[in-house]
């Protein structure tokens, strides 16, 4: 929970769209207790003002069930399920417009699908006769096994080559037959989230350190005709047997800086201890963004005041 929260406020530009939507009062906040919007914009207001040495997250916590009805408080859970716990009632909250009070023009309406949603295209060719069928699917964060070549290049190779699957029903031909299905990605996406999980191994004896770039070009795993490049700024490492058990820790771009933050400890490291880690899940953004940026009328405190008044802080170095 902490790390993968920690990752999302690192992501500024959707943390300041977050502070900057509204929607109706009273929300779930003042009847159920949690509102997800409301504890992110929470979250990133402490941040920004500095109000203590550390954010809390005990809002979180205390709500874990929300996330996920198998999730019990106090006890480790998988950081990726978490993150889709997070992403996917943040995408309901903004599509329900009952809940949005104010409008405001050049804004997306739905911020969760706006920068991080990633679009899918799914093609099956049926081996006896010509029916071939496309599906575009939406998803937050692609799961991708590991290959005996061990980097994420070869990850997303195998993520989007060919497979055959045996004994499908063909709505062409209305036979059991075997199709040839190709998954790969659409479209760019603003902020790119990738998970590496080693049960979706070709060969489940497969397990240790995958190479990943810091600057990642994903062109050759989709249709797109634009360039598709990112870079790094997050990742979430696993150390244990099952993603519910055992230890997170996670290593950030901050201010030009590499950081290490596992528990109570926040240390520099450098771009070799970096690439050493197995990283579990890896968290991208397009070249041209860039992430001090922020509102030219942004302020937590007041709706008057310029840029110069509050600028955002060097730093989001915080522990929870």
């Amino acid at each position: 929970m902490n790390y993968v929260l920690q990752c999302l406020i690192l992501t500024k530009p959707f943390m300041y769209e977050i502070q900057d939507s509204h929607h109706i009062m009273p929300c779930d906040a003042h009847t159920i207790g949690f509102y997800i919007i409301c504890a992110l914009h929470s979250l990133f207001i402490s941040m920004v003002n500095y109000t203590s040495q550390a954010l809390y997250v005990y809002k979180f916590v205390h709500h874990t069930s929300l996330f996920s009805s198998s999730f019990t408080i106090f006890k480790q859970e998988d950081a990726h399920e978490f993150l889709l716990g997070v992403l996917n009632p943040l995408e309901m909250k903004f599509d329900d417009s009952s809940l949005l009070s104010i409008y405001k023009p050049g804004h997306v309406l739905n911020l969760a699908k706006a920068f991080f949603l990633c679009h899918t295209s799914s093609t099956i060719s049926c081996s006896n006769c010509p029916y071939t069928s496309v599906q575009s699917e939406p998803c937050y964060g692609p799961s991708l096994g590991y290959t005996e070549e061990m980097s994420l290049f070869s990850a997303l190779s195998f993520y989007t080559s060919t497979k055959e699957i045996s004994d499908m029903s063909c709505n062409g031909c209305e036979l059991k037959v075997t199709t040839k299905k190709r998954v790969v990605f659409e479209e760019g996406v603003s902020f790119l989230i990738l998970q590496l999980n080693s049960s979706l191994c070709p060969k489940v004896n497969i397990k240790g350190h995958i190479d990943f770039p810091l600057s990642l070009v994903m062109a050759q795993y989709s249709f797109a005709t634009e360039s598709l490049d990112y870079d790094f700024y997050g990742f979430i490492v696993h150390v244990g047997e099952f993603a519910s058990s055992g230890h997170y820790y996670a290593f950030i771009f901050e201010s030009s800086s590499l950081y290490k933050l596992n528990n109570e400890d926040i240390d520099p490291v450098d771009e070799h201890e970096v690439l050493k880690q197995e990283a579990y899940i890896l968290f991208y953004k397009r070249p041209a963004i860039n992430m001090n940026a922020h509102p030219i009328n942004f302020d937590p405190m007041s709706d008057e005041s310029s840029e110069e008044q509050c600028p955002i802080p060097k730093g989001m170095i915080h522990h929870f």
